[in-house]
């Protein structure tokens, strides 16, 4: 067992090597401590924040004594949303920003200030994943620092929803007829078209909302009723074409969600009936555009394709036949030939939506929150659709940054409207493996 020698000890980060793991600390009248990134029990801390840390006898032949345990010093926990997170092109470099629930100031964080590191097996942030963190005083100013990231998404946090596969037929019972089901599915959950539907439509809501005041926001919230109530409206319409919404009321005190699911309703009907006595306007549904050119695609603009994210870092996502062609190729003559076949597939997908508009789609990306449109790439056979590609209007141009599957693609693009498509439709897709969530796609 290694000896402490002493135990609490305040001091001053005097410096760290992020790159090394390796740093020292300085304290009032005493020698400098060495201390190692194994020895952290929180992020890797920043020049000149306080530390607290016991002093052990060291088993390197360079210092005499080094910390162990080292924690910041008089922070406190808090919690709060992800609503960024960019990774610097080229690097590992990445960061985003926190905003705190109590409303105050956005928190700048990077890669470094989570406590669990991607590498080491920890979430990677997403902007719709909530944080627990500690605040640091830096030179700079405020930062996020000790972030543990909460990777359910905000409606689970927002609400206790119990048996969410009941809900979500619930909801389905409701709204107008539609298929919320692939051809095949590999999923477990209900309908898992229209559950990602509820989720994303809820944190897109909460993104609407956030820095606005209580009787601006979309999601609804009545605390002051003798039983509080909070709602907010789905989007989605029953088949009288009245719109539905999600009512709750307050959870029982000390649970972990301030309020639990109660029904899903229209205003005036069964729960509705209470909707109607106590919310004037009605929750509003979320806006993914602001005018119907967005859902338009221009064919005389220049369209660049992003081959690297594609044809590299995506290339898992071709058909198969495709990485047959290219088997034993070595890497320049593979990417040679993939940049042929992409770019036929192109050049139709650009005819097609030239013939008719409908066949560019609107979709929505949630880890960058914005539109986009989907055009089909027949990479194999004329007929057959087998990826989507996903193309982001500029001011003179578009560009292609990546490929989507068509089960990917359909629950994307169903957050804006349901697909008028002859190329993009459940009973057309087969669900693949469910590795990724639809907002880690990139």
């Amino acid at each position: 067992m290694t000896e402490i020698l002493e135990s609490c000890v305040e001091g001053k980060v005097k410096r760290y090597n992020d790159d090394d793991g390796w740093g020292f600390i300085e304290r009032e009248g005493e020698p400098d401590v060495f201390f190692h990134a194994s020895a952290l029990v929180c992020s890797p801390p920043y020049k000149g924040e306080k530390v607290v840390f016991d002093v052990i006898r060291s088993t390197s032949p360079k210092h005499d004594r080094e910390a162990q345990a080292v924690r910041r010093a008089g922070v406190s926990r808090t919690t709060g949303d992800v609503i960024e997170w960019h990774v610097e092109p080229g690097s590992w470099d990445a960061r985003g920003e926190i905003a705190p629930l109590d409303g105050t100031a956005l928190l700048p964080f990077s890669i470094r200030d989570l406590r669990t590191p991607i590498s080491g097996g920890g979430p990677k942030p997403r902007p719709w994943h909530g944080a627990t963190f500690a605040v640091a005083e830096l030179v700079n100013g405020q930062q996020a620092v000790d972030v543990e990231i909460d990777t359910r998404y905000p409606l689970q946090r927002f609400a206790y929803l119990g048996r969410e596969e009941e809900m979500v037929k619930d909801l389905k019972g409701k709204a107008l007829d539609e298929d919320w089901d692939y051809r095949n599915t590999a999923s477990n959950k209900e309908s898992p078209i229209l559950y990602n539907y509820l989720q994303f439509t809820f944190a897109k809501l909460r993104d609407e909302d956030r820095g606005l005041p209580p009787d601006q926001r979309k999601i609804r919230v009545l605390p002051d009723l003798t039983t509080p109530l909070a709602a907010f409206n789905t989007g989605l319409v029953d088949e009288k074409y009245k719109s539905i919404y999600a009512l709750f009321e307050a959870n029982e005190a000390g649970r972990t969600q301030r309020w639990r699911y109660r029904a899903f309703c229209v205003a005036g009907e069964g729960h509705g009936k209470v909707l109607a006595r106590y919310f004037n306007p009605l929750p509003k549904p979320a806006a993914y555009f602001h005018s119907t050119s967005e859902l338009l695609y221009d064919p005389d603009l220049p369209l660049h394709p992003d081959y690297s994210h594609i044809l590299t870092h995506n290339r898992d996502r071709l058909p198969q036949e495709i990485l047959d062609q290219i088997h034993g190729l070595d890497e320049s003559k593979a990417i040679r030939r993939l940049t042929s076949d992409l770019d036929a597939a192109i050049e139709v997908a650009k005819k097609r939506a030239q013939w008719n508009y409908k066949t560019a789609i609107p979709h929505y990306f949630p880890s960058f929150k914005r539109i986009e449109l989907l055009l089909p790439l027949c990479l194999v056979e004329d007929n057959r659709v087998d990826v989507a590609l996903s193309v982001q209007r500029l001011e003179t141009a578009y560009l292609a940054n990546t490929i989507l599957r068509l089960d990917w693609a359909y629950k994307s693009a169903r957050l804006v409207c349901r697909p008028d498509s002859d190329w993009l439709a459940p009973k057309k897709i087969e669900q693949g493996p469910e590795s990724l969530d639809l907002g880690d796609i990139e």
